[in-house]
């Protein structure tokens, strides 16, 4: 067991996943806003609780986290609704529907990024048009 709750971390080094007999890892009530994939290489991490920090997201490589048991993500802004948090003692669900909620977001953004493009490029053309259009005519 490792318990760094309230330590007011706002990262974890890559080594944290160099501890492959930890089971328990206690993370609440700091400032973390990532946490490094290197996490997944704990294979024995049964309960980890990372309630009361800043977490986005989580890293995709969390869903290889076969023994975890227990997961605790409460007042983090996450893209998940409150009830999948809920499911602390099903850890893959939640992990799962944070993966698929955080890929719907980049795709959404993604749109949005094209059409801002799209349209500055769209809006290139026409002035370009209007320019040769002027010059000819004028």
């Amino acid at each position: 067991m490792l318990n760094l709750d309230k330590n007011l971390l706002t990262t974890l080094p890559p080594q944290i996943g160099k501890l492959p007999h930890l089971e328990m890892l206690y993370l609440n009530n700091n400032r973390l806003n990532v946490l490094p994939p290197e996490m997944s290489k704990l294979p024995n991490l049964r309960q980890l609780y990372l309630s009361g920090n800043q977490l986005t997201g989580l890293p995709y490589e969390y869903d290889k986290f076969s023994q975890l048991k227990k997961l605790t993500l409460f007042e983090n802004p996450l893209p998940i609704e409150l009830a999948f948090l809920k499911l602390v003692n099903q850890p893959a669900k939640i992990i799962n529907r944070l993966n698929r909620q955080m890929l719907i977001q980049k795709l959404e953004e993604e749109k949005r990024y094209n059409s801002r493009t799209n349209l500055i490029g769209g809006g290139l053309i026409t002035v370009f048009i209007i320019i040769i259009l002027v010059l000819l005519v004028g």
